[in-house]
C-alpha cells in the first residue's frame, strides 16, 4: 500500500463514518496495513489521519475541554501534590499523596510525548478518569522505538507517585507509609501484568483492547511489532 492508497483507504472510513455506515475494525485494520508506509509515507497522510482519528473518537461523545485547560489542571494537580506532601501532618500529606496519584502519571506521559513529538487535540473524561486524545498522525509518524520510550513514560507515574508517598509518611506516620508502600507494588505490578498479558496475546479485557486502557500493553505491542519487523524476511 502506497500513500495514495492509504489515502483512498482513509477517505472511505470517513464516508462512512458521515454515512453511518462504519463497522467496527476497519480503523484498526487501516492502522495495521499502513505501518509499512515508509517515513514520507506516513508524513504525507498524517494529517488526515488526525482528521479520522478525531471524528472516530468524537463517537463517544465523551466531556472534552481543550489540552492547554485539560493539561493546565494536571500541572496545578501536580504542584499541589508536591507542596501538600512537604508538611508533617498526615490529614495534609494524604491529600497530597492523592494528589500525585492521579496526576503523575498523565503529566509525565504528556510531557515525555511532546519532547518526542506528539500533539493533543483535547482533554476527554473517560468514564471516571481524565484523558487526553492524542492528534493521532503526530503518533503515527513516530518511529517505533519512540512509541515505546513514550508508553513506558506513561507507566511509571502511579508506581512512583506512590512511592513518594511512603517516603514521606515514614517520618510521621509508619503504618500509612506502608500501605503506600504496598499500593506502589500494586501498581507495578498492574504495568508489569499488563505488558505481559498484552506480549502473551491477550488482546482484550472486559470488551475493551488492552492496548487501549494502559500504556504498558501499548508498549508491549509496539514492541512485538518492532521485533517482528527485525526479524527474518
Amino acid at each position: 500500500m502506497d500513500a495514495n492508497a492509504a489515502a483512498q483507504r482513509l477517505n472511505e472510513i470517513d464516508a462512512d463514518l458521515d454515512a453511518g455506515r462504519y463497522r467496527k475494525g476497519a480503523w484498526q485494520r487501516f492502522l495495521s496495513d499502513a505501518e509499512a508506509l515508509d517515513a514520507a509515507g506516513k508524513a504525507e497522510i498524517s494529517d488526515l489521519v488526525s482528521e479520522v482519528s478525531r471524528k472516530l473518537h468524537g463517537r463517544n461523545d465523551f466531556p472534552q475541554v481543550a489540552f492547554v485547560v485539560g493539561f493546565a489542571l494536571e500541572v496545578l494537580l501536580l504542584a499541589a501534590g508536591v507542596i501538600l506532601v512537604q508538611f508533617d501532618n498526615v490529614f495534609v500529606v494524604l491529600p497530597g499523596v492523592a494528589a500525585l496519584v492521579l496526576s503523575l502519571q498523565p503529566t509525565l506521559k504528556i510531557v515525555a510525548g511532546l519532547l518526542l513529538g506528539v500533539r493533543y487535540d483535547y482533554a476527554f473524561l473517560w468514564y471516571f478518569e481524565p484523558r487526553f486524545k492524542m492528534r493521532y498522525g503526530t503518533y503515527f509518524v513516530l518511529d517505533p522505538v519512540l512509541r515505546v520510550i513514550f508508553h513506558i513514560a506513561g507507566s511509571v507515574g502511579t508506581p512512583m507517585a506512590m512511592f513518594v508517598g511512603f517516603m514521606y509518611f515514614l517520618p510521621i506516620d509508619r503504618l500509612m507509609a506502608y500501605v503506600c508502600l504496598v499500593f506502589a507494588a500494586g501498581a507495578l505490578a498492574m504495568q508489569v501484568g499488563a505488558f505481559v498479558a498484552e506480549w502473551m496475546g491477550v488482546r482484550n479485557v472486559a470488551g475493551h483492547h488492552l492496548s487501549t486502557l494502559t500504556s504498558p500493553a501499548t508498549a508491549a505491542f509496539e514492541l512485538k511489532r518492532i521485533m517482528s519487523n527485525a526479524g527474518p524476511r
